[in-house]
């Protein structure tokens, strides 16, 4: 039977579409919020809170899920240096809305505008591009469909999204919108994750970021960092051997819930993991497993701010050149016990702020 309930609440304005309100991917259930206290469920039904204390149970992370309306990028057949990007025109006309990559590729590489039809991605039109330099550049159309899709083919070593591009040939550093929804490749050149203040491999619209196929990234400095709607990382054959930093890898990764099936662990190269969770608001759940930090020497900030951090296994972490771990919990408000006994910190300098308002934690095991 229909929804009774409403759960999102949009506005058309000449066409434009605007999300005002959606809960619709809310993970809030009666036995996880507190007595006393109301909400909205997923589907908008209003629920009171059943738990009263103790153990909290810890929630089940939503699985995202492509909205149907997008284009279909999960039915492609990917062939090797072709990267496919979702983007929303209705930034078409305002705010700059742009599309623009910047893209580092032996030899040069090609960009297509078009979309994604039975499974298949065709052209829209000449609209296909030779681009011996390293940007892709793009003034998003009107398109009445309200999203558009570009593939990139080359030898693709790097690429990220920048907000301050040279756009029209002038010296015009206005910030553009990047309105970029789901990016999906098989690259297996590729070798540098790593982004900056200004640019990430992601966009604060990006839902979805999927890699198909082997490849061996060096860095992944600051890779996801600033995904504020990021849900969905996939690279199921990445190799990291050759890592050396996973600083504010997924940083300001405010809606992502869970890294299981995420297999970008640190391995006998790396050297710092600092921040690289910090401010993940919706983060439930971590654990070690696999993970190698023989050579890491800062953790610091790593798991600062992550709010809804209910549980968090690091029985695998044996860092004995860690020196610094200052801040590495601070403001875990939902963290209630961490096991510590695995944690080798005989080298440790830093240890301030460790804990820092985590405001539920009762029990630290250092046995």
């Amino acid at each position: 039977m229909p929804n009774q309930y409403v759960n999102k609440v949009q506005r058309n304005v000449d066409g434009v579409v605007e999300t005002l309100i959606d809960v619709s991917r809310d993970t809030v259930t009666a036995d996880t919020l507190l007595v006393g206290y109301t909400a909205h469920d997923a589907t908008g039904a209003p629920i009171d809170g059943a738990y009263s204390g103790g153990d909290a149970p810890v929630p089940e992370p939503t699985p995202w899920t492509r909205p149907a309306e997008w284009p279909d990028l999960g039915g492609l057949t990917l062939s090797d240096g072709e990267l496919y990007v979702t983007y929303d025109t209705s930034w078409h006309g305002k705010a700059n809305g742009v599309a623009a990559l910047y893209v580092v590729a032996t030899g040069g590489f090609d960009w297509v505008r078009g979309h994604v039809s039975d499974g298949e991605f065709v052209p829209d039109g000449a609209s296909t591009h030779q681009n011996t330099k390293t940007y892709l550049r793009d003034l998003l159309p009107d398109d009445p469909s309200g999203y558009v899709v570009y593939k990139l083919s080359g030898t693709i070593t790097q690429w990220y999204f920048s907000s301050y591009l040279d756009l029209i040939g002038t010296a015009d550093t206005n910030f553009y919108v990047q309105p970029a929804l789901e990016v999906m490749g098989q690259l297996p050149a590729l070798t540098t994750l790593a982004g900056g203040s200004a640019s990430a491999m992601v966009t604060s619209f990006t839902e979805s970021w999927e890699v198909r196929g082997a490849f061996k990234p060096v860095s992944m400095v600051s890779s996801f960092s600033h995904g504020y709607s990021l849900r969905r990382v996939a690279a199921p054959d990445i190799d990291t051997s050759a890592l050396t930093t996973l600083a504010s890898a997924f940083a300001n990764c405010y809606r992502l819930e869970t890294i299981a099936g995420i297999p970008v662990v640190p391995t006998a190269k790396c050297t710092t993991t600092a921040s690289m969770f910090s401010n993940c608001y919706s983060l439930i759940s971590f654990s070690s497993e696999g993970w190698n930090v023989s050579k890491v020497t800062t953790m610091a900030s790593m798991f600062a701010n992550c709010i809804s951090l209910v549980s968090c296994d690091i029985g695998q972490f044996d860092a004995p050149l860690c020196t610094t771990f200052a801040s590495m919990f601070s403001a875990c408000r939902s963290l209630e016990s961490i096991d510590l006994s695995g944690l080798n910190t005989s080298g440790a300098t830093a240890m301030n702020a460790m804990f820092q308002n985590c405001t539920k934690l009762k029990e630290v095991d250092l046995s």
